[in-house]
């Protein structure tokens, strides 16, 4: 039987758990995330939104991009296989919808143009995109604001964004795979098995000596070559 002391203890340990598992929840789940929160005051709340809107902008435009070339920002014809190699790469839409936003965000940012009110200095930007089953977008972008003799900071920006990117990809690697596994040519009935739990629509068209494939879900496509 365990005496009046005893229980006291293990209650005491108890508590020191339950409060030491707070803690590492806090660190973990509050300090962590909140390192990529802008705290933005009044004054340059429409600078934090400018900024936001273009990212949001840009991702999509960049989705819409990629999908209709393949996954690709800057080939013109996307190959996925060529001469019985794959050219299919870890992080491929990870880097490829990076390229496009360094390229194209400041065509919506354009300066601060449309910020005149605001003296705004920029340190130029990095992005890290992820693209699972969604596409979440992390913009670090180091901006010097001055308004009315007051000088504030802004620097992390996100956006997150529903898309079956990442699905049609895993489509159009899953048809690479067998086709390079069945000598060259595809198991149709395969192929259609595996996007039966999908709401695509696979388009097959035979051009010169290549197949151009095309997924689409009424909303997005992607498009992509073997050859």
């Amino acid at each position: 039987m365990l005496k009046r002391g005893q229980v006291t203890i293990f209650v005491i340990l108890g508590l020191v758990i339950l409060i030491i598992l707070g803690i590492v929840y806090y660190v973990k789940f509050y300090i962590l995330e909140s390192k990529y929160v802008n705290i933005v005051p009044q004054d340059i709340q429409a600078v934090d939104e400018y900024v936001k809107n273009c990212l949001e902008q840009t991702v999509k435009e960049g989705l819409v991009y990629l999908g209709d070339h393949g996954g690709y920002f800057i080939e013109e014809i996307p190959y996925y296989y060529k001469n019985n190699v794959s050219l299919i790469e870890e992080n491929f839409l990870n880097r490829e919808l990076n390229n496009y936003i360094n390229y194209r965000l400041n065509y919506c940012i354009k300066d601060f143009y449309y910020l005149s009110e605001y003296n705004i200095q920029e340190n130029g930007f990095e992005v890290n995109s992820e693209i699972n089953q969604n596409v979440n977008v992390l913009l670090d972008y180091k901006l010097d604001i001055t308004k009315a003799d007051k000088t504030y900071n802004l620097r992390y920006f996100n956006v997150v964004l529903n898309s079956n990117i990442s699905k049609m990809f895993d489509i159009a690697d899953f048809i690479v795979e067998d086709y390079a596994l069945n000598g060259n040519r595809n198991c149709i009935t395969c192929i259609y098995d595996k996007i039966e739990e999908t709401n695509f629509d696979l388009y097959i068209n035979y051009v010169d000596d290549g197949i151009l494939y095309s997924l689409d879900n009424g909303q997005e496509n992607f498009d992509w070559l073997i050859l």
